[in-house]
């Protein structure tokens, strides 16, 4: 009865051991993931800043060609 409940309990310090190394690899990949998803997002608003830019400054264009068009007009 004492080797079996040994055996039982090495086979349960593997098990949590296990568990252990799992949890481990599942956070390292979840840590990754947030690392790219954010990498992805900072892209995401930098290619929206320049989207912008873009935007004022064809307004601005469009803006100087009408004040031409009303000055020569």
């Amino acid at each position: 009865i004492h080797i079996l409940k040994v055996r039982q309990l090495n086979e349960v310090n593997q098990g949590e051991e296990r568990l252990s190394q799992i949890q481990q690899k599942l956070n390292s990949a979840e840590r990754k993931r947030t690392i790219q998803f954010q990498a992805m997002l900072e892209k995401l608003q930098e290619h929206e800043r320049h989207i912008e830019e873009v935007r004022q400054k064809a307004m601005s264009v469009s803006n100087d060609e009408n004040c031409k068009e009303n000055l020569s007009g």
